[in-house]
């Protein structure tokens, strides 16, 4: 399979794993109100841009851990196909996202190479949201669970 059809296979399963769907339940397990009365179209956004910045980080950490040797060219793919179909859309409704993409995906990596990284993941995603993690350690370990 050529690196950049397993760019774009990644890039799909991201687009389904950051599905709308998805993201409701995923607000849920943490206990994010992406439906309050007044700026839930801002929370969703919230919400979507930091749930494509963690599976991004995941997909780029995975592949340069399994593939070290083909991983540029997968990644760079991956990302190209991300940008076009996922990022450029979020970018248009959070003018925020370009400058916290490049904030988070540094801390994720950082996570990704610790002991209990699953932990330091859940913890950072809430506290993103504007969740105190430790406020609400059953929404962490569902978080973690899932």
């Amino acid at each position: 399979m050529a690196d950049y059809d397993v760019g774009n296979a990644l890039c799909s399963w991201m687009a389904e794993a950051c599905h709308p769907n998805n993201a409701k339940k995923i607000a849920k397990s943490v206990g994010y109100n992406d439906s309050p009365l007044f700026n839930a179209e801002k929370k969703k956004i919230k919400l979507m841009q930091e749930i494509v910045i963690l599976h991004t980080a995941f997909v780029i950490d995975t592949v340069n851990k399994l593939l070290p040797k083909e991983a540029k060219p997968i990644i760079d793919s991956f990302l190209e196909c991300s940008k076009k179909s996922i990022f450029d859309p979020l970018e248009k409704k959070g003018e925020l996202f370009k400058l916290t993409y490049e904030q988070r995906i540094a801390e994720y990596f950082k996570i990704f190479g610790e002991e209990k990284a699953s932990l330091g993941i859940s913890f950072l995603f809430m506290q993103s949201l504007d969740i105190d993690p430790l406020s609400n350690i059953n929404n962490q370990l569902n978080f973690i669970n899932e």
